[in-house]
């Protein structure tokens, strides 16, 4: 199978998000991006945290939402999430939260 092919796949038979060509550029978060560049909510996966919580703090989640990865960095101190955002997310099967702990030694 060559890449070709591996773009003929649709959506929703991929279950990965990136893949690594030799030269190690991974193409699948740019096919998701295409789904849609301006609104992050129609794209079938999120893990960019700043798309995930435009989406979940705008209530902008669509249909096509089937995946959520968040890591929040350990810069952000408090997020207040919109719960009302999955409500129109009818695809929706896969939330992962991973919250990194820093401590600082006083």
């Amino acid at each position: 199978m060559d890449m070709e092919d591996l773009l003929d796949i649709g959506l929703d038979d991929v279950r990965f998000i990136g893949i690594s060509g030799m030269s190690g550029i991974e193409i699948g978060p740019e096919i998701v991006c295409d789904e849609s560049r301006e609104e992050p909510g129609q794209r079938s996966r999120l893990w960019a945290w700043k798309d995930v919580l435009h989406v979940l703090n705008n209530n902008t989640g669509t249909e096509q939402v089937k995946g959520i990865v968040l890591d929040f960095p350990p810069q952000r101190d408090q997020e207040h999430l919109n719960a009302d955002a999955f409500s129109k997310m009818k695809k929706f099967r896969f939330l992962k939260i991973s919250v990194i702990c820093t401590f600082l030694k006083a």
